[in-house]
């Protein structure tokens, strides 16, 4: 069987192959609002930048630098609550683990034989054994369980 597989075309772009156009529109205009309120919130940051790069080099001169004060003073309460939230999940994750690893784990049964896993099935052992070596085996199963007919062994096996 011979399959034709279509070259994959990097980066993979969505093309919206059976969409309706005002959908694409749509979504394209979401996209590039999406983008220019980033760039309109990072507007500040963006001339920083540009001016911090630009002749003379490292140098601010058009800009004044930011004051860091104020600007730790808005951060502090965020970044409190990222700490207690990184602290909460750490301790929660410690306790997670001691329960687990206090758990008593249940014995796994043992496994069928042969013999009872055929019977299970209505087979003899010697069929389900050579059916086990089988790559591939197909079977039909009835509703109760029992298996009706398979594409690779005969009847006398059963």
């Amino acid at each position: 069987m011979k399959v034709n597989l279509k070259p994959v075309q990097w980066p993979p772009l969505l093309k919206g192959e059976g969409l309706p156009r005002w959908v694409l529109v749509r979504d394209t205009c979401i996209t590039l609002l999406a983008w220019a309120v980033l760039a309109f919130l990072l507007r500040d940051i963006f001339w920083l930048a540009f001016d911090y790069f630009d002749y003379p080099f490292f140098q601010l001169s058009n800009v004044a630098p930011p004051d860091m004060a104020l600007l730790w003073s808005r951060l502090k309460p965020y970044t409190e609550v990222i700490a207690l939230f990184m602290v909460w999940l750490l301790v929660s994750v410690q306790v997670w683990r001691r329960k687990v690893r206090g758990r008593r784990l249940k014995p796994q049964p043992q496994a069928l034989c042969i013999e009872q896993h055929a019977q299970v099935f209505g087979l003899k052992g010697v069929a389900l054994q050579a059916w086990q070596q089988k790559r591939v085996q197909v079977l039909q199963v009835s509703p109760e369980g029992r298996i009706e007919s398979d594409q690779h062994s005969s009847q006398q096996d059963r």
